[in-house]
């Protein structure tokens, strides 16, 4: 009886602790699967703005669909910038690079004396294209386990 009583015992405890490994095991491909996404949307966000920026370079104006488009982008940096924390390790660096896009973009788009947007079609567009290319390898790091 007392054997019968152990080995349930037992069955259970191993039980609940193959379902606890499965579960994180489970959480670890979801948080997974959520910074590739991340990633994903920061580089298809990128490319939005350097479509913008080579509009705005052929077209020589600079409408206000364009200044739309990149206050789009700058709330999808800014709430990329908030979520960091939870989602990787790296979370102040990444924070950082992604402020300074947000910032950029918040002048480009909507200060028409800033000196972000007289620069944007020209050199000025380097900083925030280094600051993607920071917060990218950042991401792919985490992703990659590194």
């Amino acid at each position: 009886m007392l054997q019968v009583g152990l080995i349930g015992v037992l069955g259970i405890v191993t039980s609940g602790v193959l379902e606890r490994f499965k579960n994180t095991l489970q959480q670890r491909r979801d948080d997974s699967k959520l910074r590739f996404d991340v990633l994903t949307e920061l580089s298809r966000a990128y490319m939005d703005v350097k479509l913008v920026r080579r509009k705005i370079q052929a077209s020589k104006a600079f409408t206000a669909a364009e200044a739309d488009l990149l206050n789009q982008n700058q709330v999808l940096f800014e709430l990329h910038m908030h979520n960091s924390v939870h989602l990787f390790r790296q979370s102040p660096e990444l924070a950082g690079r992604l402020k300074t896009m947000e910032h950029y973009l918040n002048r480009v788009a909507n200060e028409p004396d800033s000196a972000e947007r007289r620069d944007f079609d020209s050199f000025g567009f380097k900083g925030f294209s280094r600051a993607y290319g920071d917060a990218a390898m950042l991401m792919r790091q985490d992703i990659a386990g590194r």
